[in-house]
């Protein structure tokens, strides 16, 4: 049967492009035992025309999606430190989609929605914006979001969109041919995490607090030091902040427990990106560039390059940024996410299993805490951002 019923359940990205570009409706996704959005074919309405498996990320992915190597790396932060530290990195994404909206365009980016799910949203104001910042550690819901792009585009519309770089590959797959007035943003992604695992985190979260939860910062910052929080916020009441690598969903999520099968074996770990610019963390940039060994402690980004409208782009923002020029193999050497994607965990075998027969709550108490952690719980912060400076320093 020619359709995507015959892609394997451990490729599929769940991109949605075969959703879009279905001609008669035929394809839905739907999420499987563990929470993961998969397409779901009526087989009465399927003419097998094959329209989805020429967009499919999993089938034969077309190489055309990918760019070449970076033709510039740069180390960027916004100028405003206030910007930067309401931003996981050093505030581009912010910065860039920023100058988007103020020059007419609009942007396509993920947001929490009122039960806190990450969705795409479409952004055309900079108030709006704001609930766009931040990394979410899960996968988002794209579902329908190539086809109003799609729309805006034929309208004359400026449209910026910013995904993982299967998103980004997924459109480009589904609009088939280029835009002048479209731009890519693709980040290096660790995995993505289902909802249905997020979701029964924030119900943890409400349990043991007796709260709303009604924001979730995955690695907020605070005025100084060099530890990344998370910040849970309730309804009429202060928020939790803790550091993120001793919470059980954040810990999960860097261990890679949680991922997408897809991800274990991700065709997008790769030098080529599919973005125009490529933004991530500049993890080690300091030991090649000792100047941002003190911007460090803030945050900054990976900013790479990756077509001449990316770098038309980044030459309208960067009067608003601060940089240093670096080159392609130090972010690579910063992160490996950019060279292969992470192995899968042994642990993963059970995670959902669990998730369903005990609940999360003995998920965390059991399998979400890093070694030592009673230890490093007692260590205060200051202490640990002291080391932190120093080890940095020498």
């Amino acid at each position: 049967m020619n359709n995507v019923s015959q892609i394997s359940h451990l490729k599929c990205y769940g991109c949605t492009a075969c959703e879009c570009i279905c001609p008669k409706n035929a394809i839905t996704m739907g999420p499987d035992k563990e929470g993961f959005l998969f397409p779901c074919i009526d087989l009465q309405k399927c003419v097998n025309c094959g329209l989805c498996l020429k967009v499919c990320n999993a089938n034969e992915l077309n190489k055309k999606v990918f760019n070449e190597p970076a033709r510039k790396v740069y180390a960027a932060w916004n100028k405003d430190e206030k910007e930067v530290i309401k931003s996981t990195s050093g505030g581009l994404f912010f910065t860039i989609a920023s100058h988007i909206i103020e020059s007419g365009g609009v942007v396509y980016g993920v947001v929490w929605n009122n039960r806190v799910e990450a969705v795409f949203a479409r952004i055309d104001k900079i108030d709006d914006l704001q609930k766009a910042r931040g990394s979410k550690y899960v996968q988002s819901d794209i579902r329908g979001t190539y086809k109003k792009i799609q729309l805006d585009l034929e309208k004359g519309v400026t449209v910026l969109f910013v995904g993982t770089p299967c998103q980004v590959s997924g459109l480009k797959s589904y609009l088939r041919k280029d835009f002048e007035k479209l731009y890519l943003i693709d980040f290096v992604c660790h995995g993505t995490p289902s909802p249905k695992m997020l979701s029964a985190y924030i119900d943890y979260i409400q349990e043991k607090e007796k709260k709303d939860v009604i924001d979730f910062k995955c690695r907020g910052k605070l005025q100084s030091g060099w530890r990344a929080y998370e910040i849970i916020g309730f309804r009429n009441s202060p928020p939790k902040i803790s550091v993120s690598g001793l919470r059980p969903y954040l810990f999960g999520f860097n261990q890679g427990l949680f991922n997408r099968e897809s991800c274990f074996d991700c065709a997008f770990s790769r030098k080529e990106r599919t973005g125009d610019i490529t933004l991530s963390d500049f993890w080690g940039a300091e030991k090649f560039h000792p100047d941002l060994k003190k911007i460090r402690k803030r945050g900054l980004n990976a900013v790479m390059i990756n077509s001449t409208k990316g770098d038309s782009l980044f030459r309208e923002i960067k009067n608003r940024v601060q940089f240093i020029e670096s080159e392609l193999n130090i972010a690579i050497a910063g992160d490996r996410r950019l060279s292969q994607s992470d192995p899968r965990p042994p642990k993963r075998n059970v995670v959902y299993k669990i998730l369903d027969e005990r609940g999360f709550d003995y998920l965390a108490r059991n399998y979400l805490r890093p070694k030592y952690y009673l230890i490093r719980k007692i260590i205060p912060n200051w202490l640990k951002n002291i080391y932190k400076e120093f080890s940095c320093r020498i």
